[in-house]
């Protein structure tokens, strides 16, 4: 006999499952109150953690979460993991999140909503003070620049075109060079 697994419908609970003539009836009951989180909400478990939630997973009353900190331990922080829904009360307060967030931070990652995705941190010089780009020169060679926070020196932030050190920016430039050489 073939195994079949059936899922409550979404706001719903399985409340029976029984046989009558080789059939298998299955009973749901709405569930009035379920909270039910969205992609990216903040949201905090019964025993104390604070997940990002992502989304249900495959297997009954499994969820998805970008990351997770569970309050009071370390700031061991999770990439993508999964976590129990009925565990779920509710969404995390301001406080609760920012101490996820703060340890996302302390780990040199940070919460992209908009992207819904975990970023790695990358810093940045100080005003007045120098950091390294890749320019086209002829070739891609690695150019020290005053960072003035203006739009250009923003841009190359946001783009990923910046480097604080002079070796990283070489491995990039490298890189740029070996794809152009490869188009000739």
């Amino acid at each position: 006999m073939e195994k079949q697994i059936y899922k409550a419908p979404e706001g719903s609970k399985i409340v029976s499952v029984t046989t009558d003539n080789n059939r298998v009836v299955i009973k749901f009951e709405k569930i009035e109150d379920a909270f039910v989180p969205k992609n990216g909400d903040f949201v905090k478990t019964k025993y104390g953690s604070i997940l990002i939630y992502s989304r249900v997973g495959i297997f009954d009353n499994a969820i998805i979460s970008y990351a997770g900190y569970r309050m009071g331990h370390s700031t061991t922080v999770t990439g993508t993991g999964w976590g129990l829904y009925c565990d779920i009360i509710g969404l995390a307060t301001e406080s609760e999140k920012q101490q996820l967030l703060d340890a996302l931070a302390k780990d040199g990652k940070r919460w992209n909503a908009e992207k819904k995705c975990i970023e790695k941190l990358r810093e940045r010089a100080k005003k007045g003070c120098c950091y390294w780009s890749a320019l086209n020169l002829g070739k891609f060679e690695p150019v020290s620049v005053s960072d003035t926070y203006d739009d250009m020196d923003n841009g190359r932030y946001e783009s990923g075109n910046y480097f604080l050190t002079e070796s990283d920016c070489q491995h990039l430039c490298d890189k740029l060079n070996e794809t152009v050489q490869n188009f000739e």
